[in-house]
């Protein structure tokens, strides 16, 4: 033999496992590789994809709230449905949840102890707990003071967006 010049290495042979594996593991492989594709990817739209402001949302809420209440809806409706969706602004958004067995006054302190201080959600609070468990009527004062508020709230917050 001349220098330079070695014998071709000889391989064993591959297993039938290998050479001819079952058509389950080709499924199984082709299956997972695929669902971590669409999980990537996923996962990439969910951070990639801009995201509303919050505050954005929360002026939006209250802005539905102001045309309900301008178009003549019940004041009295409108507060309470106001004040559930802006706390599903908060929950997804803040992560802020109001438990169950809190009060709204409860709520608002969860609140501040999350940074979120203001005369507007201090104000729609009083007149949530005006309409859903006090004595207050559905109109005059009260939408008066809805709209005060519901009108403060998108000035604020709308600023931001």
């Amino acid at each position: 033999m001349e220098l330079g010049q070695m014998e071709p290495a000889t391989l064993p042979q591959p297993p039938p496992f290998i050479t001819d594996p079952p058509s389950w593991l080709f499924w199984t492989v082709n299956g997972v590789v695929a669902l971590v594709f669409f999980l990537v990817l996923w996962f990439l739209w969910r951070k990639l994809r801009p995201q509303p402001d919050p505050q954005e949302l929360l002026a939006y809420e209250a802005a539905s709230a102001l045309a309900e209440l301008e178009a003549g809806g019940d004041v009295r409706d409108v507060v309470l449905r106001c004040y559930v969706q802006m706390g599903a602004v908060l929950k997804e958004n803040y992560r802020i949840e109001r438990r169950k067995a809190a009060t709204p006054r409860e709520f608002e302190g969860q609140l501040a102890a999350a940074g979120i201080q203001d005369e507007h959600i201090r104000r729609l609070t009083r007149l949530f707990e005006g309409v859903r468990y006090g004595s207050r009527s559905s109109g005059g004062q009260t939408a008066q003071e809805a709209t005060e508020c519901l009108q403060a709230i998108v000035q604020v917050y709308g600023r931001a967006a």
